[in-house]
């Protein structure tokens, strides 16, 4: 007969969503491959996978880790929660993984169980180290109109621009305008301070 203080509970397993931007360099190598990095590291810390779908192959919004491309990985699985912390650790630590994002879940979504197609053609996925070609800009100064996007620069000095202005309000009163003093607000609201020559 066995002992009761030899029988160990079966751990808690809560449900789990990973996504993992995947080192376009290491999915270079072969999709099975590139995929085994982020899952291997799962099933050796006790998380029971459901699956795991390549997303998509996108531009980064930002560079990281010289990257510019990366390919998303879905995966979908069971673990001890008690496990997820020493994951995430061992998941920073690991080349290949340029970020990655876990989230409990109640219940696993639709998305988890519909079938995984693993047909990648990796021939196809641009390297993300490389530089991108620049868009040609719209709107040429020979075509009589400032470029998009760029700003037109005044080659006046900021405190001479307010000198202007300022001498444009005093001199400006004609047919009927009063000028105000300065430091006086003729609408009876607040003051407006106006900036100092210095």
């Amino acid at each position: 007969m066995q002992n009761l203080k030899d029988i160990q509970p079966k751990p808690k397993l809560k449900k789990y969503e990973a996504m993992f931007l995947l080192d376009n360099r290491e999915v270079k190598k072969g999709w099975d491959y590139a995929k085994g990095i982020p899952l291997s590291i799962l099933e050796k810390n006790g998380a029971k996978i459901v699956s795991a779908r390549r997303w998509d192959e996108r531009k980064l919004a930002y560079e990281i880790k010289k990257q510019k491309r990366a390919t998303f990985l879905l995966v979908f699985f069971e673990a001890p929660p008690e496990k997820i912390s020493l994951l995430n650790r061992e998941i920073q630590l690991t080349e290949g993984i340029l970020r990655h994002l876990i989230l409990v879940h109640d219940e696993f979504p639709p998305v988890a169980f519909e079938p995984v197609e693993d047909d990648v053609d990796v021939s196809k996925i641009p390297l993300g180290d490389e530089e991108e070609p620049e868009e040609p800009q719209q709107g040429t100064p020979e075509e009589g109109g400032p470029q998009e996007g760029v700003e037109e620069k005044s080659s006046q000095v900021p405190g001479e621009e307010t000198a202007e202005v300022e001498t444009e309000e005093k001199t400006g009163a004609g047919d009927g305008e009063k000028t105000s003093p300065e430091g006086e607000n003729p609408a009876g609201g607040e003051e407006e301070t106006k900036p100092q020559e210095g």
